[in-house]
């Protein structure tokens, strides 16, 4: 004997179940990448020392893992605390590699778990959203009615997706560690030499970034780069290298992206990199920005953009 179910009820499930899922379904789609492809790619490039276009490459997904690739390729310049203290760090062959690599992983798993905070929230909707849709189909069930079969009809398409979009989502939590690993070996020489030398950049030579840096104890100066990925800090070799107190060895990074946009990356130095007096981690550049790194402020110029 049938149970008197409201003929809505059924339905009502597993509507607010698909439209609990839906917002899940949507960042896992959107957080989905093929590490096998993009590793394979990126460690192409930096084996070949081009670097440019391997932060490029990152641009063009906002994946998780491209973005914390991107930033794991940026750790590789960062001077961290304690460096100064060992002769011969970033090309020492006896420092382990695993201590060059830590603070470079530390930075990957710091920006994957940025990137994926809105998608571990969305997955107690997706519990909920699971829960909501096997209900439907036991109230469908009960009910023995006919009109209920395509209830059953769509709650099984349903729950397929669900499980389709979970194998997915599983494998971009699990893809953090593969990819890691197969450019481990690129990103460890590459925090060796400290990105000290980068691939040539003669492309887009219109692109030209041009600072004004003026120092304590200094004449002013006049730098101009036409290159996609522009170190600014006191390391030798630095597209605008400053010799000012407070300023890291690679203290911020511009990237003059495939769009025109420019950008500027702290990378987490002690003292902050300032855009017109505030701090930032991470901003676009404008006509006229003035750029305070320790002492040293950059006036930004931008031809041909």
């Amino acid at each position: 004997m049938a149970l008197p179910i409201p003929f809505w009820l059924p339905t009502a499930l597993l509507g607010a179940g698909v439209l609990l899922g839906a917002r899940w379904a949507v960042l896992v789609l959107d957080a989905s990448v093929n590490e096998k492809v993009l590793g394979k790619v990126l460690r192409k490039l930096l084996e070949a020392g081009d670097v440019v276009r391997a932060l490029r490459l990152t641009n063009a997904s906002a994946a998780p893992l491209s973005s914390a690739t991107k930033a794991a390729v940026l750790a590789c310049f960062t001077e961290r605390d304690g460096d100064r203290a060992h002769a011969g760090y970033r090309g020492g062959a006896e420092v382990a590699p695993e201590r060059i690599l830590a603070p470079v992983r530390a930075r990957y798993d710091e920006v994957f778990r940025q990137a994926t905070a809105r998608l571990r929230s969305a997955r107690l909707f997706a519990l909920v959203s699971l829960v909501l849709m096997v209900l439907s189909v036991l109230a469908a069930l009960v009910a023995q009615d006919e009109a209920q079969t395509w209830v059953l009809v769509l709650a099984g398409i349903g729950l397929s997706s669900f499980f389709g979009i979970a194998v997915k989502d599983y494998r971009t939590i699990t893809g953090r560690a593969r990819l890691f690993e197969v450019l481990a070996p690129c990103l460890e020489v590459l925090a060796r030499d400290g990105a000290g030398a980068l691939a040539p950049d003669a492309a887009n030579a219109r692109r030209t970034v041009t600072f004004e840096v003026r120092e304590p104890g200094r004449e002013p100066r006049i730098v101009s780069t036409h290159k996609e990925l522009i170190r600014i800090g006191t390391q030798a070799g630095s597209e605008v290298e400053l010799d000012a107190p407070g300023v890291a060895r690679v203290h911020a990074v511009i990237e003059v992206m495939i769009d025109n946009v420019v950008m500027i990356i702290d990378l987490g130095s002690e003292n902050e990199t300032r855009v017109n007096g505030e701090a930032v981690r991470r901003a676009a550049l404008a006509e006229g920005d003035v750029i305070t790194v320790g002492e040293a402020t950059l006036h930004v110029r931008l031809d041909g953009i």
